[in-house]
Formats: structure tokens, sequence, C-alpha cells
């Protein structure tokens, strides 16, 4: 492209710049994105029903299970509440006792679980 200009060739030149610099920032931008996503998909939150699944063998404990045990062996964060805690001791101790409550509780602070607060 001729320019006959030396404007028109300053105006072009810094147009050009200024799509680079956007594109960049949307790349850049885009990457961070890429990361987020991956992090979320990672990320592995575990109700009462999975560590009662767990704890009864039922169908669906070997996928618990091998959640638990990649999560020890990567970066994959399992998360568990409080209250899903509670539920497995009172589930278990009115089904199976005190001791059994109490034996099951301990197993899943033992369990590679992340407490979190609900929001």
């Amino acid at each position: 492209m001729q320019y006959p200009d030396l404007k028109l060739l300053t105006a072009h030149c810094s147009l050009k710049l200024s799509v680079h610099c956007l594109l960049t920032t949307v790349v850049s931008g885009l990457r961070s994105l890429t990361s987020d996503l991956r992090s979320l998909a990672a990320l592995r939150r575990f109700r009462s029903s999975a560590l009662l699944t767990l704890h009864d063998d039922e169908p669906g404990s070997n996928t618990v299970a091998e959640l638990l045990e990649k999560a020890e062996s990567t970066n994959i964060s399992c998360l568990g509440c409080f209250i899903s805690l509670m539920k497995v001791l009172y589930r278990v101790w009115r089904d199976e006792g005190e001791v059994a409550g109490r034996l099951a509780y301990e197993q899943c602070l033992a369990l590679p679980i992340n407490k979190h607060k609900k929001n």
C-alpha cells in the first residue's frame, strides 16, 4: 500500500498498533479465562450423599473413591461443608450407633476434603 502522505502512514501504523494491543489484551483475557475454567473443572464438591455412598459401599462408591484418590495425587480440590459432615455423623449414628457414627465422622475428617463455608 502506498502512502502519499506521512500523516496517513502514521495513522495507519498507529491503527495497526492499536489493533495489535487490543488483540493481545483479548488473547491474554482468554488465557486467564481458560485457566479459571480449568481450575473450576478441577474442583469437586462433596455432599453428604457422596460421603454416605462411600461409607455404605453403594453403587457409585468407586467413583467417589477414585475422585478422592485423584485429589491426593493431583491438583484437584475437593470441598465439603460442616453440614455434610454432620449429616454423615447423624445418619450413621442413627442407623449404626454412636461408636460407628463417631468413627464415620473421623474417617471423613481424614479424607482429602477441604472445608468450605457457604456464601
